[in-house]
């Protein structure tokens, strides 16, 4: 049909050079070159779709034996989360943990993105009863990404365990250093204090002793907080 049309196309403009040409010949000539080229274009048009809507299938069913190996690995992932007690064991941990949220979270949505794609694209052509199928699995899909917010969930509560480690730590190592101090300032009142003056003898130790009963409320808090990371 594709040559005939051409050639007949074609037959009519060398007849149009011709100076004894029929005056409508133009006209059925110009509307059968109009109409053949919009054919080619909607038949351009129906073929790009059958080979997006081809792609859309098979990235359909690709994406979602991928997704499904996707949603499995995060449930693994945060099986394997647990409580580190030391510092730097646990800052390295919690990166770890960070890292392997986020890459789970940016291929799980983008494969969802994906699928929702293909979806849309199959849904152009596919019947309406198979269009219901579709939309049902792409439901079911969409249910398995709630792991997405348990993962989150994980991460964010190892953040917070970190978080007081943190201050936990400096806390001890505040009490320690201020233990080092106290001890020497005990030393020297007992070393000095035959050459003290009584009151001023008193108020040091007075001094020291309201230190001290500070310190302890601080140690009693973090024993509590000791209690709380366990």
């Amino acid at each position: 049909k594709r040559n005939v049309v051409v050639d007949l196309i074609g037959k009519g403009k060398v007849i149009l050079e011709h100076p004894d040409k029929p005056k409508f010949l133009e006209g059925n000539v110009k509307r059968i070159e109009e109409g053949w080229d919009d054919t080619k274009k909607k038949a351009q048009e129906r073929l790009k779709l059958l080979t997006e809507t081809k792609e859309a299938f098979i990235g359909y069913a690709e994406n979602n034996e991928t997704i499904a190996t996707e949603v499995e690995i995060a449930e693994e992932e945060i099986k394997k989360v647990k409580k580190h007690f030391n510092l730097d064991a646990a800052n390295s941990d919690l990166k770890k943990r960070q890292d392997l949220y986020n890459k789970s979270n940016d291929t799980v949505t983008g494969l969802f993105s994906s699928i929702n794609a293909n979806f849309n694209c199959m849904a152009i052509t596919i019947p309406e009863d198979k269009k219901k199928i579709l939309a049902k699995e792409m439901k079911a899909v969409e249910e398995k990404l709630e792991v997405l917010g348990r993962f989150k969930q994980t991460v964010t509560k190892i953040e917070e365990l970190v978080a007081s480690l943190t201050s936990f730590d400096s806390s001890l190592k505040a009490i320690d250093g201020w233990m080092k101090a106290a001890t020497a300032e005990l030393t020297d009142i007992k070393n000095a204090s035959g050459g003290m003056l009584p009151e001023d003898r008193v108020a040091r130790t007075m001094d020291l002793q309201e230190d001290i009963a500070a310190k302890i409320e601080i140690l009693k808090s973090n024993a509590v907080t000791e209690s709380e990371l366990l």
